[in-house]
């Protein structure tokens, strides 16, 4: 299955890797496309806030829980129907396991899904160490799968000559760049606390990022990094004489795009997973509690309930009165439950 994918990675956490993956899915919606957005590692804020405020088909991709095949498989149930997939990356590139691993590292899924990775370098309060940080990202492992740059927190007349000095160092094709801004800054939040003003008031601030990324990143770049667009390899004559083997590294980089790789997905895998084999012929009722107070939740494991033979009933212990008929069993997630409990104790007939 050719899926043309991209992921978001950076050098740590708190670098805009959050705030450029909704811009770039932002950007994709207002073009007519239809992304799916995936989060590496076990993250049930981001997928929940991609879902609720993006409306975008969501998912998380892990290999702590999952075995390769799984996680491919899992990807492409997710973004079989989409025309792009977007995922955003956890921590530092190759953050993994006990600080020491790239293990469950976000470089460890885009390896096992073969999909090309633009870094995000936050430049506040930094200048040719930008330059340093793409060139030592890229050629930590042979293979990195870092094929672009996108400069955060630039301003635009500084631009163009941090631009050159990142591109002279690393040969990576820097995308573009995002300037800091109050019109679309998002700061920390709880998702299980929105309201839908509060929502909409995030739509407007993610248009406005987009409209923003429209203008200083290159996201018709961005989509042929992805797969979607014919890649346009510039001809890099000068860095080739300068470091052959480096620029033939990133040539072999960059021809990955050219194509969105196929992913290989054993046909079996649902039927040999023992998982996805269980089934019971006899409906299982399960109450699901969902709500502000009751919200964090992974919606694969609500559809692998489902393939198992699970009726799953929907209900709020906030607001209704009592809960659904007929039901098996009870599902309560995490979330704010103690943000909540005045109302959940007033709600005496729950």
């Amino acid at each position: 299955m050719k899926i043309p994918r991209i992921l978001l990675c950076a050098g740590a956490s708190g670098s805009g890797k959050t705030l450029l993956t909704c811009g770039i899915l932002q950007a994709l919606i207002h073009r007519g496309l239809w992304p799916a957005s995936f989060k590496c590692g076990p993250d049930y804020i981001d997928p929940m806030f991609h879902k609720k405020v993006l409306g975008t088909t969501s998912g998380n991709l892990d290999t702590f829980f999952l075995d390769d095949e799984s996680l491919r498989w899992l990807f492409t149930e997710r973004a079989k129907d989409c025309d792009i997939a977007v995922l955003e990356g956890v921590m530092g590139y190759y953050d993994g396991l006990g600080g020491t691993e790239t293990s469950a590292s976000s470089w460890e899924i885009a390896e096992i899904t073969d999909t090309p990775a633009i870094l995000v370098l936050d430049c506040k309060g930094a200048s040719l160490s930008a330059a340093a940080m793409a060139s030592g990202f890229l050629h930590f492992r042979k293979k990195s799968h870092i094929a672009g740059v996108i400069l955060n927190r630039v301003s635009s007349m500084y631009y163009e000559r941090l631009a050159a000095a990142v591109e002279e160092a690393s040969g990576l094709p820097v995308l573009g760049y995002l300037p800091e801004s109050e019109e679309y800054r998002m700061e920390s939040r709880h998702l299980g606390l929105f309201l839908p003003g509060e929502i909409d008031r995030l739509r407007e601030r993610i248009g406005r990022l987009a409209d923003q990324m429209e203008k200083s990143i290159a996201v018709d770049r961005v989509l042929e990094v992805a797969g979607m667009l014919p890649l346009r390899i510039e001809n890099k004559e000068k860095e080739k004489t300068e470091n052959e083997s480096m620029e033939a590294d990133i040539d072999g980089i960059l021809a990955l795009a050219e194509e969105a790789p196929e992913l290989e997905t054993s046909a079996d895998l649902k039927r040999e997973n023992p998982a996805f084999g269980y089934h019971t012929d006899e409906k299982v009722r399960i109450g699901v509690a969902d709500d502000e107070a009751f919200c964090f939740f992974y919606a694969d494991n609500f559809s692998l309930l489902e393939q198992m033979g699970a009726e799953l009933v929907y209900f709020s212990p906030l607001r209704d009165k009592k809960i659904p008929d007929r039901v098996d069993g009870l599902l309560f997630g995490g979330g704010y439950p103690e943000n909540y409990a005045r109302e959940l104790a007033k709600n005496a007939a729950m």
